[in-house]
């Protein structure tokens, strides 16, 4: 009885724009929860997305974050602000240097955001 209650709305709340099965693959698609992921994996992901581009910006961010993913082996929403820092510092180099992989690491970040993994773990 219930189940041909809560039928009954799901048609109505519709409109005919769509079926119950329809709205229930779309509800899991954008509300499932994300699996944390690894740093290693994403620098991969990452580099496939850039696979367009030039050589020798692919090279770069390859040394550059290959360095990053060798540093940080778990989760990359387990990484903060002050571990990068560090990171950073600890690289050494010049200041341009500094700046390139703060770039290169930036960048990896918005990847990670745009892909909606979690960046905070709880």
């Amino acid at each position: 009885m219930l189940a041909a209650k809560e039928y009954a709305q799901a048609i109505g709340l519709l409109k005919g724009q769509g079926s119950v099965v329809e709205a229930v693959r779309y509800f899991i698609q954008h509300n499932r929860k994300l699996e944390p992921q690894l740093v290693a994996d994403v620098v991969k992901e990452f580099e496939k997305s850039r696979e367009k581009l030039s050589e020798r910006y692919r090279m770069d961010l390859k040394q550059r974050l290959g360095t990053f993913a060798g540093r940080f082996k778990g989760y990359i929403g387990n990484i903060s602000s002050n571990e990068i820092e560090e990171w950073l510092d600890h690289r050494g180099g010049s200041p341009r240097s500094r700046n390139n992989n703060r770039g290169a690491v930036k960048t990896l970040f918005t990847f990670v955001k745009r892909r909606g993994w979690p960046l905070i773990l709880a």
